[in-house]
């Protein structure tokens, strides 16, 4: 992560960034809200997600013998005792999708059948009048490519239909 001449403001600013996460990387592998604080399967998940993106091989980040994928799938039972859970599920499975994970078959569980058993006949995903997991659900299906499926036209729609002339929501 050593700046050179030829990086830009830009290239350094995410060297940075990623410099930070890393440091928030615990010996279990996993990863917490800062420094100081335990890793959770949300934290992780969000990491994970950002290192992928910057190109970071989520594998190759091992801490004692465990990497961030690793974590996840050791602790996917949190998904069950969380808040909001299908957000949850949401931003877990984009984390699995961006670590080259098939989320279709993580330890003989479909998440995508799972995703798209939070749509309604609405098109509304997940909570009544919540449109933040709808976010998370959405982008995880369209990580497992599944950006054409009905649970996503029929969100895309019910969303479309909740934005305010100002364009939000």
């Amino acid at each position: 992560l050593a700046a050179n001449a030829m990086d830009s403001p830009a290239d350094m600013a995410i060297d940075s960034a990623i410099g930070y996460l890393l440091s928030c990387q615990n010996q279990d592998g996993g990863f917490g809200a800062d420094q100081e604080a335990a890793s959770d399967i949300k934290d992780t998940s969000l990491a994970a997600i950002a290192l992928a993106a910057s190109g970071k091989n989520l594998s190759a980040l091992a801490v004692n013998g465990t990497d961030p994928l690793q974590y996840l799938l050791s602790h996917q039972e949190e998904l069950d005792n969380s808040s909001n859970s299908e957000a949850q599920t949401g931003r877990y499975v984009v984390a699995l999708a961006a670590g080259g994970l098939d989320p279709r078959n993580v330890s003989g569980i479909d998440y995508v059948s799972i995703l798209k058993g939070y749509s309604h006949p609405n098109g509304e995903l997940g909570k009544e009048n919540y449109i933040w997991d709808d976010a998370w659900v959405l982008m995880a299906l369209a990580a497992c490519n599944e950006s054409h499926s009905g649970e996503v036209m029929g969100a895309l729609d019910h969303l479309k239909h909740l934005q305010s002339a100002k364009g939000g929501w």
